[in-house]
């Protein structure tokens, strides 16, 4: 997990984000949310 963050970081640094990857990953990020909140459940 630790090395995957590390590589997205470095993918991050070289890619310039577009709004459209911006707006993509937010919503990954709530979706995952969401899914831990009903798996907790």
């Amino acid at each position: 997990m630790i090395k995957y963050s590390q590589s997205f970081v470095g993918v991050k640094n070289v890619l310039p984000l577009h709004w459209e990857v911006k707006y993509f990953l937010s919503l990954f990020i709530i979706y995952l949310f969401l899914k831990i909140q009903l798996l907790e459940r």
